[in-house]
């Protein structure tokens, strides 16, 4: 496994579904893990998520459980309101 990308979610859904599409959209040709994290959420968002927390833990807290279950080469803590070009992953480990 070349990448972990852990995304913690807290009633992000719209966003989390945006990010995961960016995210599918890819170009690279590595293999990568997508662990989301949800910390309660109300809005359904749990449903995408890896791990469902029932209480809200916390950011910190919530990205340290995502990290403990990473299997990557390299580790990328990812906010759920973001998207990334389709270039980005690759153009980020070709650097690392």
């Amino acid at each position: 496994m070349k990448l972990s990308i852990v995304i913690v979610s807290f009633n992000t859904k719209t966003f989390l579904k945006q990010l995961l599409q960016s995210i599918k959209a890819s170009t690279d040709k590595f293999t990568k893990e997508i662990i989301i994290i949800d910390n309660a959420s109300t809005d359904g968002s749990a449903q995408l998520a890896t791990v469902k927390n029932h209480t809200n833990v916390g950011f910190a807290a919530a990205n340290n459980q995502g990290i403990k279950q990473a299997q990557g080469d390299y580790l990328l803590l990812l906010n759920s309101d973001t998207k990334i070009f389709p270039d980005t992953l690759g153009k980020m480990i070709d650097f690392m």
